[in-house]
């Protein structure tokens, strides 16, 4: 049986369990969305012990060179010493200083934490009342080139206590706490490649975020947004933008960007519910796009 060492305890590895499946089992505090294998959310590093080559599949000769593996899809075959990527955030205060109810079942909260953290748009915090509790994940949304404070969007979730909290309980002035910054689905300045990002029902506006950063920064980079879902309380831009009603029209409207020769080697960024995102991403795969240049970040109920 393998053990896992990380953050200063030993954990056993279950027969047919994952490094992933191990340290969730044992309240381990890291982030996580899809398990399977292609948010990248849950990635660690190795600091001893051998990676199965498997847990490795979509990442960058970089990544595997830093010795960076997948937990979801890491069965090791002996024992490993893992820790958080070192760009994680220790956990720290923030101010509730707005509250926007954008509509019955949408809420927008903007926030200023104790000290500035350097991040982009599209990547995820944690957020929880205490410090010890390893929080519900929320995407960043806020546009740091112009604005201060960070912003998030809630969907209030039947059963869902953190959002019920922010929604019902929570006002302007009150703390509560971050940690664990993380996330690839956002805009990489070292990559001239062009993007499609995909909002999906709540994760339309952290599409938008994405997309707003890629202008900012590099107006050369050809960025197509696709939307689906509920548009009320966003700001849709005219241009590069395409809506549909239904998650089914997504592959319909996505298939003339395939053939377009703008977007043939793009990243595709892409935010929603799991079935939704996931669903997409497989079909991409099916069309021939490669693994690891689409990264969809599926939201867990909160």
């Amino acid at each position: 049986m393998a053990e896992i060492q990380f953050d200063g305890n030993t954990y056993h590895n279950a027969e047919g369990e994952s490094v992933l499946d191990t340290l969730l089992r044992n309240h381990a505090q890291v982030p996580w969305s899809c398990r399977a294998g292609l948010c990248h959310s849950c990635m660690l590093q190795a600091t001893d012990g051998l990676i199965p080559s498997a847990a490795q599949i979509g990442l960058t000769q970089e990544q595997k060179s830093d010795q960076l593996f997948l937990a979801c899809q890491c069965y090791p075959e002996s024992s490993l010493t893992v820790q958080p990527l070192r760009r994680a955030l220790q956990p720290m205060q923030a101010i509730i200083t707005r509250k926007n109810l954008l509509s019955p079942t949408l809420l927008e909260v903007t926030f200023s934490p104790r000290l500035p953290i350097n991040y982009r748009p599209g990547q995820f915090l944690s957020l929880s009342r205490e410090k010890e509790i390893a929080g519900s994940r929320y995407t960043l949304i806020s546009r740091p080139w112009a604005e201060p404070d960070l912003r998030i969007h809630v969907h209030r979730k039947v059963g869902g206590d953190f959002s019920a909290w922010l929604f019902d309980e929570a006002h302007q002035g009150q703390m509560f706490w971050l940690n664990g910054l993380g996330g690839e689905c956002c805009y990489h300045p070292d990559d001239s490649s062009a993007y499609v990002v995909v909002g999906v029902e709540q994760g339309i506006g952290a599409a938008l975020a994405v997309a707003d950063d890629i202008h900012w920064h590099d107006a050369r980079v050809s960025a197509q947004i696709m939307l689906c879902g509920e548009l009320t309380g966003h700001a849709i831009p005219d241009a590069n933008t395409l809506t549909v009603e239904s998650k089914k029209q997504l592959p319909e409207i996505a298939t003339p960007l395939l053939a377009d020769h703008k977007f043939r080697d793009a990243r595709w960024l892409m935010f929603g519910k799991p079935k939704a995102v996931l669903g997409f991403a497989a079909w991409l795969g099916e069309q021939g796009v490669p693994r690891e240049r689409v990264i969809p970040l599926a939201y867990r109920s909160l």
